[in-house]
């Protein structure tokens, strides 16, 4: 029989996808103020602040350990600040629609690069079916939108490199050590937050121009 998932599960799911699906709208409103190195910067220091937050709170501990560093900071490249990066660059010509629908191709990524570096996790003729389904379901929903003039295949195929940095992130997640997700999390981040703040000072942060306060909400 199968298990009957619980409720709470299924709010959680909910409120990803709503978290995960408006994240484009937000992005394409913070465009008009801040530079993709600067969205990418304040989200990561914004995350690692809450998250250390919620860290403290439930008593746990950040590792101490050089390995384990090194993953996480794997974790941050191909997890948040290059699909972040390239996300809200190739926003710049294309819209928040095209963005998100881009991020269908991520599972199908996955489970070619799971087949080659994931044990147990070979192809098999069901999964080919369904991962020719899937890519022709995505390209029949890609095709007006990419042939309608408000977007740049320059642009889409930077948002298409993010969604399989992000899929070659979840391998990387089960081929590597694992963490607590709270410790995961936050380790990433402030990682992150470490690399990216630099960069952010060499790019030269936007003090003194005019940002419109609707980019620093959505941001």
């Amino acid at each position: 029989m199968t298990k009957k998932q619980p409720l709470g599960d299924w709010i959680l799911l909910a409120s990803l996808i709503l978290l995960w699906s408006t994240s484009f709208i937000f992005i394409e409103i913070t465009l008009e103020s801040f530079t993709p190195i600067g969205i990418v910067t304040v989200r990561m220091l914004l995350g690692a602040a809450v998250l250390s937050g919620v860290l403290i709170y439930k008593k746990q501990r950040l590792p101490t350990d050089l390995t384990s560093w090194l993953v996480l900071l794997a974790f941050a490249i191909f997890g948040t600040m290059l699909p972040f990066y390239l996300i809200a660059l190739g926003q710049q010509s294309i819209t928040s629609g095209m963005a998100g629908l881009l991020m269908a191709v991520m599972p199908l990524a996955t489970m070619i690069l799971a087949h080659y570096f994931v044990p147990d996790e070979t192809l098999n003729r069901y999964k080919l079916i369904g991962f020719v389904m899937g890519i022709t379901g995505v390209a029949i929903v890609l095709y007006p939108a990419a042939s309608s003039g408000e977007n740049t295949v320059m642009g889409i195929l930077i948002v298409l490199m993010a969604s399989l940095s992000y899929g070659l992130n979840s391998i990387l997640v089960r081929r590597l050590p694992s963490f607590e997700p709270v410790v995961a999390g936050a380790g990433t981040l402030i990682v992150a937050s470490l690399v990216m703040t630099p960069i952010w000072l060499l790019e030269g942060i936007p003090w003194g121009q005019s940002i419109n306060p609707s980019a620093w909400w959505a941001l």
